[in-house]
């Protein structure tokens, strides 16, 4: 994970490689996550992303033995195809068949970001077979990452645990100044989170640790199940939460205040016997708002707050204006943890 924090141009277009998993995907079932595992004989297509020279390439490998991932070294037949845009490649995909794993080189988005048009295609593609690609930004390039042992089929398993069924595109929506979060895999193999990168205007914007990535997630209060780190004396405990948010405003773009109220349904109390609700709602409490923080002196709006105050706001609304606002919101934030399984303290 990079330590600092940070469509295509005409000229300068992105090289796809794109690689055919046949997997049962061992170890994504159960990971926290309602998405449901692809079937053991159930293909797996996955792309990468990055800048090549001469234009749009894509080139697919299909494995030799079923159920294995063949990296570039080990054989296997290798097949490309040129495209003049990313759109184009889109549109191929959407007549035949999208990729379910589309990854993006950590040196593609510090030059060009992700572009708004791209997520706009891909749901268009992902629309063909009912869902949309798991996207995520990879360590490097997505070629290394995609002709690493086990990289492709442990980044899935990664995305599916970290909840990789949320739709990251807002249906298609995505608008130009919209701020973005993608997931963001590491190459090392002792991550066994992933973290996160911002966007802001298609640019990027900075990283997130994947504790920071599992908070965003947890504040965006979809409701549906996902691994979430609670704070015991002996360390952190990973457990199966459900998080839903309210979020007010007072349509006051001069002194913006946002009252957020976070409440955390812990199912796997039975893990850690008499764990004391207050004390993981406490902690839940002070690392979110230290990651709101963030997210405001970065003047970046991934939980789309702005929606709480737009509606109330009666003069000229621009998102710069809002990005300067956001950053001096008075943000308040309450923190509630309930236990439904297992023994409740």
């Amino acid at each position: 994970m990079p330590s600092h924090h940070s469509n295509s141009a005409a000229c300068i277009r992105p090289l796809l490689s794109v690689v055919l998993l046949a997997a049962a995907l061992a170890g994504c079932a159960g990971g926290g996550s309602d998405v449901r595992p692809y079937a053991a004989d159930a293909p797996l297509l996955a792309a990468g992303v990055d800048e090549g020279p001469g234009g749009l390439r894509v080139s697919t490998l299909h494995s030799r033995e079923a159920g294995r991932l063949q990296a570039y070294s080990s054989g296997g037949e290798l097949r490309a195809r040129s495209f003049a845009s990313f759109s184009d490649a889109a549109w191929t995909w959407q007549r035949q068949e999208p990729p379910q794993l589309l990854v993006i080189g950590e040196a593609w988005v510090r030059e060009h970001g992700f572009p708004a048009s791209w997520a706009r295609q891909l749901y268009r593609a992902g629309l063909s077979r009912g869902g949309w690609p798991q996207v995520a930004v990879v360590q490097g390039t997505a070629e290394r990452f995609l002709g690493t042992p086990d990289g492709p089929s442990k980044g899935y398993c990664l995305l599916q645990q970290a909840g990789g069924g949320k739709d990251p595109f807002r249906g298609g929506s995505l608008a130009y100044e919209e701020d973005l979060v993608l997931p963001y895999l590491s190459l090392q193999p002792t991550v066994a989170s992933p973290g996160a990168v911002l966007f802001k205007k298609q640019q990027l914007a900075g990283f997130l640790t994947p504790r920071q990535r599992e908070l965003l997630s947890c504040l965006q209060g979809t409701g549906e199940p996902m691994q979430l780190a609670l704070q015991e004396s002996a360390g952190p405990v990973m457990t199966q939460a459900v998080c839903r948010t309210r979020i007010s405003g007072n349509g006051d773009l001069k002194h913006p205040v946002l009252r957020m109220r976070l409440a955390v349904a812990e199912h796997e109390t039975h893990r850690v016997p008499g764990a004391d609700a207050s004390v993981w709602a406490g902690k839940l409490r002070r690392d979110s708002l230290d990651l709101l923080r963030l997210l405001q002196e970065k003047q970046t709006d991934p939980l789309h707050l702005s929606e709480a105050i737009r509606p109330l706001y009666r003069g000229l609304w621009t998102p710069d204006r809002w990005r300067e606002a956001f950053a001096r919101a008075d943000i308040r934030l309450d923190v509630h943890v309930q236990f439904t399984g297992g023994a409740t303290p």
